[in-house]
């Protein structure tokens, strides 16, 4: 299993034909000061299911490090891809409902899938002087 996407965003949708939509793509959140609550946003992510993932349980998790690499938060799940499930793509997100940043800097976001590990850092900034 491979990972085609990993982002973050404001808000995702499914619709019933099975586009993906994805709004808000970030990589930096701008605060005057922090601690910083992030509220509700998505980790979202694609995989390729290959012919050796067909009939596996495959353990899926998401760790977000601080820039001391301090864990802030983990989720961990099972993606169980059945013995005739399609080689295809399959999409995945994560609802964070918040977050709290407690300093500035490089934020990286490790999303595993089985063996696979991609990571997606972020960057915790103040807003530029107007």
């Amino acid at each position: 299993m491979t990972t085609d996407y990993f982002l973050l965003c404001d808000y995702h949708n499914v619709s019933n034909e099975g586009k993906v939509s994805l709004m808000g793509l970030f990589s930096t959140v701008k605060v005057s000061s922090v601690p910083a609550l992030l509220r509700r946003f998505y980790a979202c992510y694609q995989v390729n299911i290959e012919p050796s993932d067909q009939g596996t349980t495959q353990t899926a998790s998401l760790k977000i490090l601080d820039p001391e690499n301090r864990e802030l938060m983990a989720i961990t799940g099972e993606l169980e891809v059945p013995a005739d499930a399609p080689l295809s793509q399959l999409c995945f997100a994560y609802g964070i409902d918040s977050l709290t940043f407690n300093e500035f800097g490089p934020h990286e976001f490790q999303l595993k899938v089985g063996e696979h590990v991609t990571t997606r850092t972020i960057i915790v900034m103040r807003p530029p002087d107007v």
